[in-house]
């Protein structure tokens, strides 16, 4: 059974009596955190935060998601800091729990993120170049005989470094420089963490509304803006690009007729970003029902061929990370990320599609 769940609590006296956790409540797979906030009515804001993998049994669970104790939100102009309490027998001794913790901790100021001073020492990429091209191959065959319409390859590229680096700080130099990005990170200890800076929505649901998009289509995004924006018009001219995106657009427009009762597509806008431009498209729609688990399963792409041919189990790259309540979620495709350990390891996608443009085949990469 649920516990109860308050946003505020008054605890005159009270004694600790067990280790106070960072989070109320964890989850492997958003249906149960779908369920936990429709059983929590008297709450409606409560949000549920974290990760959804690629593909759930590729070495991790479906899903990283939890209840936080604390969290920190910017709404608007403002701040908030909300504490939730959460206790199938007693919220007092919850609470009781939380002021034990922070007579404890919290009086410390908090300290300075330590500098990336680490250096790389090595760099191994899997697969190699002579597999990642007969991967490749691979794919162009599929294409060859219909079984592809579209496929996005990936490397996974293991740094060998000097000294274990902060995640926060590498979240921090990240966020310094990538403007214009969807920012997560997930912190298990203070080495070991998955974060990203993402370009990318998976989806936005306020109610019954969706609003997703379509990226694809890329060209370069040179520092000088005369040449950054000559850059930005030839994607939009581009013919071989905008199919790649209206390629996407069709593809999750398909899948959305399943849930959606009638789909909006906008027009084509470029997306600039640190080094380069993405075209865009912008889908809106009205779903049948508020169904962030039907959302996730018709927007988040587990291809079989993936799966069958790169040499690397996904887990939470390219799945998607963000949150959900009762009334509104979001989440981005985590794209660009970072698993920090004693090696870093980077994650980067090459785009493949079958692309008729001219009687020729073409693809791009990212």
């Amino acid at each position: 059974m649920p516990g109860r769940f308050i946003r505020n609590a008054t605890v005159s006296t009270a004694t600790a009596t067990k280790r106070w956790r960072a989070a109320v409540r964890h989850f492997a797979g958003i249906d149960a955190a779908q369920r936990f906030l429709a059983a929590q009515p008297a709450s409606p804001d409560l949000r549920v935060w974290g990760l959804n993998a690629f593909g759930a049994g590729e070495e991790v669970a479906e899903s990283a998601l939890f209840l936080p104790r604390l969290s920190w939100r910017r709404q608007g102009e403002g701040y908030q800091v909300i504490l939730t309490l959460g206790s199938a027998t007693s919220l007092a001794a919850d609470a009781a729990d939380f002021l034990s913790w922070l007579e404890t901790h919290g009086p410390a100021a908090p300290a300075p993120l330590p500098p990336l001073t680490a250096k790389v020492t090595g760099v191994a990429h899997l697969p190699d170049l002579p597999a990642w091209r007969r991967l490749v191959q691979q794919a162009l065959a599929q294409f060859g005989q219909g079984g592809l319409d579209k496929v996005v390859l990936a490397r996974r590229s293991a740094l060998s470094v000097d000294l274990p680096p902060s995640p926060l700080s590498l979240m921090a130099a990240s966020r310094h420089v990538n403007h214009g990005c969807f920012h997560y990170l997930l912190a298990w200890s203070p080495h070991d963490a998955f974060l990203g800076s993402s370009p990318e929505r998976l989806y936005h649901r306020h109610g019954r509304r969706l609003d997703t998009e379509a990226l694809a289509g890329t060209v370069a995004c040179d520092p000088d803006s005369q040449q950054a924006s000559r850059q930005a018009a030839w994607l939009m001219a581009d013919e071989k690009n905008q199919r790649e995106n209206l390629l996407v657009v069709d593809d999750i427009c398909q899948r959305l007729r399943q849930a959606a009762l009638a789909l909006d597509v906008s027009g084509p806008e470029v997306i600039p970003m640190r080094t380069v431009q993405h075209l865009r498209r912008v889908i809106q729609g009205d779903l049948q029902h508020a169904d962030d688990s039907r959302c996730l399963a018709l927007l988040q792409p587990t291809a079989a061929f993936i799966r069958r041919h790169e040499p690397f189990a996904r887990q939470w790259y390219a799945g998607s990370a963000g949150y959900l309540t009762a009334d509104e979620s979001e989440f981005c495709v985590a794209l660009r990320p970072g698993v920090g350990s004693a090696h870093l390891a980077l994650c980067r996608r090459r785009y493949c599609a079958r692309i008729r443009c001219r009687s020729r085949m073409a693809g791009s990469g990212e």
